[in-house]
């Protein structure tokens, strides 16, 4: 009966939740974060992030946002989180408690109101896309801080 307690505890060393992200894939992540990156960077993180150690994808409220949660906080653009979106050609980390407001004013970002109920704070960042901090209804509370890279296509 000891062979079984020994294979749980190897399943769960070996489960690729236990691992966490090496340091390059850290970087990876952290560059695209702060649009240091290029869109393909992005294409290809969004291909393998199902595959890499210490991101597991959440149950997600909304349809067009995919929500991980990584085994440890992540930092980019001076704010930590471990809970990442990717939803369209974006890739942000999910801040709870944050307003976009004192998010777009640490980081000096332009507001840009879409519609009087839907604001984002961004920064133009020249050939690569958009530093960008909003919020979605599904996940109230919530700042969404990341970059949306300009697509080639």
């Amino acid at each position: 009966m000891k062979i079984v307690p020994a294979l749980a505890t190897a399943l769960l060393l070996f489960s690729p939740f236990c691992q966490a992200l090496d340091a390059k894939e850290e970087k990876k992540l952290t560059t695209l974060l702060e649009c240091k990156g290029k869109y393909g960077d992005l294409l290809d993180f969004a291909t393998a992030v199902d595959q890499l150690p210490g991101i597991k994808e959440l149950e997600s409220k909304n349809p067009f946002l995919k929500l991980y949660q990584l085994d440890k906080p992540i930092r980019a653009n001076q704010y930590q989180s471990d809970q990442l979106v990717l939803a369209g050609n974006g890739i942000s980390l999910m801040l709870p408690g944050e307003s976009k407001e004192n998010v777009g004013a640490k980081l000096k970002l332009a507001k840009f109101e879409l519609t009087p109920s839907k604001v984002f704070f961004i920064k133009e960042i020249k050939k690569v896309g958009k530093l960008t901090a909003s919020d979605v209804t599904t996940h109230p509370d919530t700042t969404l801080l990341g970059c949306e890279y300009n697509s080639p296509f």
